[in-house]
């Protein structure tokens, strides 16, 4: 795959959404999202990422650089939020990926306490989905099941008809920490499954 010269970019919030063609463009798009080099996302109504995951924004543009684009994510935590509510929190991240990645997060994890999920189009109807946080208890966020025509819908609205193609025919993962609070197995783990991988080849 090609990567996307700067040059050829537009100008514009979502130009250079609807300059991308390929795949790898998209991740390019990520990557540059994820580190503060771009103020739009599809589907993500702020210039920039939430403070929380400040902390991940190198491991967020590793994923993106090596094919992994990634819609969303957290980091664990355990804690009380300001207004004294208790939450738990399950590192995870989700997103489109290359094949290179669905073949490499296909296989059982070598470390304990992940799951990975990796879904072609039209995979996953049964899947279950897994609670990633909770507030004084109560799950009220969900990951590990294909949203391939939820977030096909987002990036329609911004990106062209080439991108939208790729995007149809990629596969939906998701990488989840079932250890609730642990901040540091999932990103790591990713990294040297991901290692030597780049999009732009």
């Amino acid at each position: 795959m090609r990567a996307m010269s700067e040059a050829s970019i537009p100008s514009g919030a979502d130009a250079p959404w609807r300059a991308a063609a390929t795949f790898a463009d998209l991740c390019a798009l990520g990557a540059r999202f994820v580190s503060g080099g771009l103020e739009r996302f599809p589907g993500w109504g702020a210039p920039a990422l939430d403070v929380e995951s400040d902390a991940l924004v190198p491991a967020l543009v590793g994923l993106n650089r090596a094919g992994f684009l990634t819609l969303a994510s957290q980091p664990g935590r355990i804690g009380r939020d300001p207004d004294g509510v208790r939450v738990r929190q399950r590192a995870f991240v989700f997103g489109f990926v290359s094949d290179d990645i669905a073949a490499r997060l296909g296989a059982p994890p070598p470390a304990p306490g992940l799951a990975l999920r990796v879904f072609r189009p039209g995979d996953g109807a049964d899947a279950e989905a897994l609670p990633v946080s909770e507030r004084d208890g109560v799950a009220h966020a969900f990951a590990g099941v294909p949203a391939f025509a939820e977030e096909l819908a987002l990036f329609a609205e911004d990106c062209g008809p080439a991108a939208l193609a790729a995007l149809a025919r990629a596969t939906f993962a998701s990488a989840i920490d079932l250890e609730w609070g642990r901040e540091r197995a999932l990103w790591s783990f990713l990294a040297r499954a991901l290692a030597g991988l780049d999009a732009r080849a």
